[in-house]
């Protein structure tokens, strides 16, 4: 028997994680018409240009700029309840063995893309976050969008397992908007928080069995290396990785591989990726393959049982494999009223001039209070509004991006003194999701939220706030 160290997979809340800018399918796309909608295209509109003078059939001209901004990476905990928490690096360190007075994981990969008509995501740039810190890094991509002017979006995922393999299990987030690129457009405060729980000591003893094979390489090879690793049939993972330094081969390249894994693994898909890029870690920007029963033929899943298997060769590239899936972003949506049922700005019942109100899917439940100035880290998304402009409203409505299939917590806040500071003691709160944390599942395609009715905040044994 040997110690492995077995890839446990993470509830992360259905990390995240993050395709952004909360939108369904149809809102991931990229509007390309841009202002021809106004009619200028084709000058006289209606008309059947038979002369051979236009072409709207051609392509549109590649447009180049850059996105700059920080990521940083902060953890949570889950409490008693099952609530997750934020907690600081310092406070982490007496619950792991893992020293966090540096940044405990690997490394940060940023990249901008959008989704075309048929489905498949278009990668525009990307960056490395090569040795990233504690308290967040600078990064900036160059951009070169070959489809011409239009949105793309933004998504940072970290090395949580330190395998060089970004998995479907390890925390990733998108920036909570669109990024719209022109000719030469230099788009700033593209800031980024991604979400992860405290690195923990995992692994144990079992029986072992080794699967090897050849990689084959069979396009242009111009350097870098191979993993190999396991799936689920589901495309989880990854599971027992290894890597492979190939060598060129005629067009191509190959080399031997042999990944160990406990005994009884059960069905799984071997899957292979090449690091085309050479930033030495498996992205979703790198060339990716699978196990093959013959040229260019996927061969499925395989069963890992008590034996040792030889002779399972993996292909890159492979047609239909790709790398591991982004989290796509949806919206929720509802209204937020007074539980009074008057006006905002009724004199009797209503909010006090000066009073800004706020609507927010928070990352963490709110435990005590919360500054606007850090939205950035702590929520998903919000809305807000002065008095003044709502004051003979009695209810707003709403619209939130978010990520899918996770857990936010939907509050509202009146900060009646304009300070910035929410949730203090005597203004008022009001808790969506049906919950009194707040906590409401996401869902993957949007949804809407109960209404929130601002009151006065309820007893701390109700919220959990401090």
């Amino acid at each position: 028997m040997m110690a492995v160290h077995k890839m446990f997979p993470l509830t992360l809340l259905s990390l995240l994680v993050v395709v952004p800018a909360c939108f369904d399918e149809e809102d991931d796309k990229v509007d390309s018409e841009g202002s021809e909608e106004t009619g200028e295209s084709g000058g006289e509109s209606g008309t059947d240009d038979s002369s051979g003078g236009g072409d709207d059939s051609s392509e549109p001209e590649p447009v180049e700029g850059t996105i700059s901004g920080r990521v940083e990476v902060v953890l949570y905990t889950e409490g008693a309840d099952g609530e997750r928490e934020y907690i600081s690096y310092a406070d982490a360190d007496a619950l792991t063995d893992y020293d966090l007075s540096v940044f405990p994981f690997g490394k940060v990969f940023v990249a901008a893309y959008n989704t075309d008509a048929a489905g498949v995501k278009q990668f525009h740039g990307d960056a490395t976050i090569d040795a990233p810190s504690i308290g967040g890094d600078d990064y900036s991509i160059d951009v070169r969008k070959k489809d011409g002017p239009g949105d793309v979006l933004v998504y940072a995922h970290v090395d949580w397992y330190q395998d060089r393999i970004l998995g479907s299990w390890e925390p990733q987030e998108h920036y909570g908007d669109v990024v719209a690129i022109t000719e030469g457009a230099e788009i700033t405060s593209v800031d980024i928080t991604i979400l992860a729980p405290i690195p923990y000591s995992g692994g144990g003893s079992c029986d072992t069995v080794n699967v090897t094979g050849d990689v084959i390489i069979t396009v242009s090879y111009a350097g870098g290396d191979v993993a190999t690793f396991f799936q689920t049939t589901d495309g989880e993972g990854p599971y027992y990785a290894s890597w492979t330094t190939v060598s060129a081969d005629g067009g191509g390249a190959s080399g031997e591989f042999t990944n160990t894994a406990c005994a009884g693994l059960g069905e799984v898909k071997l899957r292979g990726a090449w690091d085309t890029n050479g930033n030495n870690i498996i992205d979703a920007t790198d060339r990716w393959g699978g196990y093959i029963t013959a040229p260019d033929t996927d061969g499925g899943a395989i069963t890992v049982g008590s034996s040792s298997l030889s002779g399972y060769d993996v292909q890159i590239p492979l047609g239909g494999s790709d790398g591991f899936s982004l989290v796509p972003f949806t919206r929720i949506s509802g209204e937020v009223s007074l539980a009074s049922g008057t006006t905002f700005g009724d004199t009797t019942a209503g909010l006090p001039a000066g009073t800004k109100v706020y609507t927010v899917a928070l990352k963490y439940r709110p435990s005590s209070e919360i500054y606007v100035s850090n939205f950035k880290t702590y929520a998903y998304d919000y809305e807000t509004w002065d008095v003044a402009d709502i004051a003979t409203d009695t209810s707003k409505a709403y619209t939130l991006n978010v990520p899918a299939e996770t857990i936010v917590y939907l509050w509202s806040f009146a900060d009646t003194d304009g300070d910035g500071v929410l949730n203090e003691p005597g203004e008022p709160v009001a808790a969506g999701g049906g919950e009194s944390s707040g906590r409401l599942p996401t869902g993957g395609s949007g949804r809407a939220a109960s209404p929130l009715s601002l009151n006065a905040p309820p007893s701390p044994s109700d919220t959990g706030a401090e």
